[in-house]
């Protein structure tokens, strides 16, 4: 919902192109922010990362589209805390926009399943300081969420992988046009 003035609230439409450059930069920066808090995160921010990832998976069982919501945002800005940098953590104050569509995103069939495994290797892989595989870990997913958005359930999921792989390839068609 977007005000106007002297107009009222209206529901706010978003571009497809305007969706795409949202989630690419979701893409930069938390992998950004992903390589950092693997070399800065603290013991107990990694056990606090585990319990937030028990509460996902409890919630994800119980069909909790609520909770689960709350867990991935949850999840997300406690990765950037543990970056440790000042104009990171404001990434968890990123605009409504950003919300809605992750909201869209946990409504996709089997989204939230995949999201949460990939989540659970996140962790590790930070746990383990590895941030090169952090970050293609966390790039791939906020891709594929871009993806899943544009790809119906009817043409079948496609995985992370592929995901990453599609909207690369369509950014350098657009760049070279």
């Amino acid at each position: 919902m977007t005000r106007l003035p002297y107009q009222g609230w209206f529901v706010r439409e978003f571009t497809t192109q305007q969706i795409r450059e949202l989630y690419e930069f979701r893409a930069a920066m938390e992998s950004f922010g992903v390589r950092l808090a693997s070399e800065r995160i603290t013991d107990e921010e990694v056990a606090d990362l585990r319990l937030q990832q028990s509460v996902g998976e409890r919630a994800l069982a119980a069909g909790d589209t609520n909770s689960y919501r709350i867990y991935n945002q949850n999840l997300h800005d406690s990765i950037m805390r543990a970056a440790r940098n000042s104009y990171l953590s404001v990434m968890g104050q990123m605009p409504l926009e950003s919300a809605m569509l992750t909201a869209k995103t946990i409504r996709i069939a089997g989204r939230p399943a995949r999201a949460i495994a990939e989540q659970g290797r996140l962790i590790e892989l930070i746990a383990k300081k590895d941030a090169a595989a952090a970050e293609q870990v966390i790039r791939a997913q906020i891709l594929s969420a871009l993806e899943g958005l544009h790809w119906s359930d009817s043409h079948g999921a496609p995985s992370t992988e592929q995901a990453a792989q599609r909207v690369d390839g369509q950014a350098r068609k657009e760049k070279a046009s």
